[in-house]
């Protein structure tokens, strides 16, 4: 086996476990948060638009994205997810948005995040969450 195959391989087998790894936090995020929020949640997937959980209570969308990577989620990431709450079915709802990310955000991110957004810490889940007014 040559070095860019074992390389290849590696990388592979790193992707896959992350994204096992992905799951089962999201699995994790989803129990704890049903309890702290009293509703059921559930991925939603339609078209080209998919949301790691989504749940409704008292006629409001909670929508959250979760990112468990080893950097802090990026000024992309909200900008990205935001977009796609535009592009949804939810575009027009009271909604409620929450990206629970592992590292925390960029300061980038952050700026971004108090000029458009509600900022604060929800540390049960180790991350911070956004809502829209």
């Amino acid at each position: 086996m040559s070095v860019e195959d074992y390389v290849s391989d590696l990388k592979e087998k790193y992707l896959r476990v992350s994204t096992e790894l992905g799951r089962t936090k999201e699995s994790e995020a989803a129990y704890i948060l049903e309890k702290k929020f009293g509703m059921p949640l559930k991925g939603y997937l339609k078209g080209n638009i998919e949301f790691d959980l989504v749940g409704v209570k008292d006629g409001i969308t909670h929508i959250f994205e979760i990112k468990w990577k080893n950097k802090p989620a990026g000024y992309s990431d909200l900008n990205k997810f935001l977009e796609k709450v535009r592009k949804s079915d939810f575009a027009h709802e009271d909604t409620r948005l929450f990206i629970l990310s592992r590292t925390g955000l960029t300061k980038q991110a952050e700026r971004f995040a108090s000029r458009t957004l509600v900022l604060g810490g929800y540390h049960e889940i180790c991350g911070k969450y956004i809502t829209k007014n």
